[in-house]
């Protein structure tokens, strides 16, 4: 069993006549000149952040109704609230909301954040 190394294929090549090493030369700068496909971008675009004036508002106004629940809000419209963050998800789903900013609620009862 031969191993195809460099060296084996130069081998050969030396081999050729002269027309067809120059056959053979002509056919690997072709090769090389053909455009390669640029690989795809697949990030995504940019896009500035949107202005959360209305919802932060919202929030300010209604947070008493709302203590200790997520809501989803586009704008100063309430889309979904719930205990359970997995319902929010579920409810913005079938919505078809854009770009809902998802907050939760801070209730009175809550034990201080310390970072852990």
């Amino acid at each position: 069993m031969s191993t195809i190394t460099v060296e084996n294929i130069l081998q050969q090549v030396i081999q050729l006549p002269r027309t067809e090493q120059r056959r053979l030369a002509h056919l690997i700068e072709a090769q090389q000149a053909q455009p390669t496909k640029p690989p795809l971008d697949k990030r995504v675009p940019c896009e500035p952040m949107p202005d959360r004036t209305r919802e932060w508002e919202w929030i300010a106004q209604h947070e008493h109704e709302y203590a200790g629940q997520w809501v989803a809000l586009e704008g100063d419209r309430l889309i979904a609230a719930s205990l359970n963050r997995m319902e929010i998800s579920a409810a913005l789903q079938t919505a078809g909301a854009k770009r809902p900013l998802i907050h939760r609620i801070p209730s009175p009862d809550d034990l201080p954040y310390i970072g852990i």
